[in-house]
């Protein structure tokens, strides 16, 4: 996905914009309608075309499974629905009144706020053999909506200088950059994929859900937040605490996926999570319960640091470690106590303080 985004960002600038036409709806607090325009987009003054392109690049920019969702169908009828507003490309003869209502409704906030619909023909260019972009090849086009929600607030209270005077500056309402956008069709492996919708959202920890569901008709997803804490359950479900050693070599597996999904740029299958568990030593069993209400496929890059170890001793320490360092850290049990040991491969700072270490014998 994030290769995909980038080169369809692409398209949103005066050099290689490929947008047709563009809808927009201005709604206010009770959910009307005040205004609304249809307009080819080449047609919008330049200054007027930039600011909109901001908004559009913002709409493309999320981070997959944090802030980009790649959205499931579960309803063929809306999903026939969207894929018919994409092919009728926006034209004014086309009546999609009641998508704009269902929308409107399945909003949460009753906050003013301007929707715009765009419509793009991306011509897809070839790829050369060493990965350059080749127009000459190019043999597909690639057309689709993006559906922008851009809160609209009123500006701050403030002075302005007029001349040679200061005075009450009048106060005007704003189009903010969107909290809440959506794609479709889509554009997996450079191709259109008719079978998911790209959704983004300015906020981590929640999602339009009625939108997701009513409107569009799609599964929806677990937010970042829930994502974390469906995966820490899972693995913490093997035994009620996992032993130190056990817990390190999860993690230094995890972190070696890490790399791998940057790689390739996609999730990893919980059967995966489940081959780890049993590869340091649990059963068929208990792997199949840990993994049991894990998500189908989940970017373990958003679950777990691929930078540091992070650990924590409740009222006492929070600790961050490189990974490269992980074999330095150990829990040891002595005289009924348990004590983590870190070994120090250089030199040791306390609150900015150089510490005279023991030499090595």
């Amino acid at each position: 996905m994030k290769k995909e985004l980038l080169e369809l960002k692409k398209q949103f600038s005066p050099e290689n914009c490929a947008i047709t036409r563009i809808r927009g709806y201005l709604v206010n607090g009770e959910k009307e309608i005040e205004s609304e325009f249809n307009v080819p987009f080449l047609n919008l003054p330049e200054e007027e075309a930039f600011k909109y392109f901001d908004i559009f690049k913002k709409a493309l920019s999320g981070k997959q499974g944090k802030t980009m969702h790649n959205l499931t169908f579960t309803d063929r009828q809306k999903q026939e629905y969207l894929k018919w507003i994409c092919k009728n490309r926006l034209k004014e003869d086309a009546d999609i009144s009641a998508f704009i209502d269902s929308l409107i409704q399945n909003r949460k906030s009753i906050e003013k706020f301007l929707l715009t619909i765009i419509h793009v023909a991306y011509d897809v260019p070839g790829k050369t053999t060493d990965n350059e972009e080749n127009f000459d090849a190019s043999e597909t086009v690639h057309e689709f909506n993006l559906y922008c929600i851009c809160p609209v607030t009123l500006s701050k209270p403030c002075l302005c200088a007029s001349g040679s005077r200061i005075e009450d500056g009048e106060r005007s309402w704003i189009v903010n950059l969107p909290d809440t956008a959506f794609m479709y069709p889509v554009f997996t492996d450079r191709e259109t994929d008719y079978e998911h919708v790209w959704y983004y959202t300015k906020s981590a920890k929640e999602l339009e859900n009625q939108i997701i569901e009513e409107t569009l008709g799609c599964e929806v997803p677990l937010t970042f937040k829930e994502t974390q804490e469906n995966f820490t359950q899972s693995i913490s479900i093997v035994e009620e605490s996992i032993d130190f050693s056990k817990t390190k070599e999860i993690f230094n597996y995890l972190i070696d996926i890490t790399f791998n999904e940057e790689q390739t740029d996609r999730p990893t299958s919980k059967k995966i999570i489940g081959s780890i568990l049993k590869r340091v030593g649990y059963g068929e069993e208990t792997a199949g319960k840990s993994t049991e209400n894990l998500q189908e496929r989940l970017l373990v890059k958003n679950v777990v640091d691929s930078k540091h170890i992070k650990m924590e001793l409740p009222n006492v320490a929070k600790l961050k470690i490189d990974t490269m360092f992980s074999d330095k850290i150990d829990v040891i049990h002595r005289d009924g106590k348990n004590y983590l040991t870190l070994e120090i491969p250089g030199e040791l700072y306390m609150n900015d303080v150089k510490v005279k270490l023991e030499e090595k014998c």
